[in-house]
């Protein structure tokens, strides 16, 4: 009869564990958007001049190229600390790499029906099916985000898809001291990859603030993390059971 429940449990903590592993990855519905998200990015010149800062023990210095702003919906990210990330590690300065759409793309719910990849460096985008809408490709950048700001970099961790976030902070060059070739930014949403000088609408984002506004997908979020936490609890339960058992087995005879 316990092994019948057992079962019966890690069978609902399975198919929980897969719906909502589908559902994370859902974007919220345009009537879901904050009123901010319509703004398009704002970038301007800067007066900030050139600095350093050390992560991991790790020299950098610092270019500013231009002040900047951007309102956003997370639709793709690149973990780089996933096990699958071969140019990036946990050591890395380069936290995480966001892709987010705004204003226009984000006026109908044609943004749902687009599918989303983050690869290494750049985010990839097509539709499928009847779009029902427009979706502008310079309404969308991929954006490196680092900072030296131990809470700046915990939020930016935290950062999932669906989420609606603002960033504030600047545009820039980025290099480990001692070595004389720089990450480059790109400075226009516009751009491709051959007319940028790093590649289309790939901006390296130093972060000084960063908000997340509205969390996507909330509750399935935590009934994912939830239903792996009570799988592996019930599997330490049962091999905890089976040595009682068996310890009292071994006392009787």
């Amino acid at each position: 009869m316990k092994q019948k429940i057992f079962r019966l449990l890690y069978i609902l903590l399975i198919i929980i564990y897969i719906i909502s592993f589908f559902k994370i990855r859902e974007l919220p519905f345009q009537n879901e958007i904050v009123d901010d998200l319509m703004w398009e990015p704002i970038q301007t010149e800067t007066d900030r001049e050139d600095f350093s800062f050390v992560y991991r023990d790790v020299d950098y210095h610092v270019k500013t190229q231009a002040d900047y702003e951007l309102w956003g919906l997370v639709v793709s990210i690149n973990n780089i600390g996933a096990w699958y990330n071969y140019y990036h590690d946990e050591n890395s300065v380069n936290l995480k790499d966001v892709c987010v759409i705004w204003g226009d793309n984000l006026s109908s719910n044609a943004y749902r029906n687009v599918k989303y990849k983050s690869g290494e460096w750049t985010c990839y985008w097509n539709w499928y099916g009847n779009i029902g809408g427009k979706f502008y490709g310079n309404k969308l950048s991929n954006n490196h985000l680092l900072s030296d700001s131990k809470e700046m970099r915990d939020i930016i961790k935290k950062v999932r898809i669906g989420d609606q976030v603002k960033m504030k902070g600047a545009l820039v060059d980025y290099s480990e001291k001692g070595t004389s070739y720089y990450r480059r930014t790109s400075l226009s949403r516009d751009d491709t990859n051959k007319s940028s000088r790093s590649g289309g609408a790939c901006e390296v984002f130093f972060v000084d603030d960063i908000e997340i506004l509205k969390k996507g997908m909330p509750y399935w979020y935590m009934a994912k993390d939830w239903s792996k936490r009570a799988f592996i609890f019930l599997i330490i339960l049962q091999i905890l059971m089976f040595f009682v058992k068996n310890k009292k087995a071994l006392f009787k005879s």
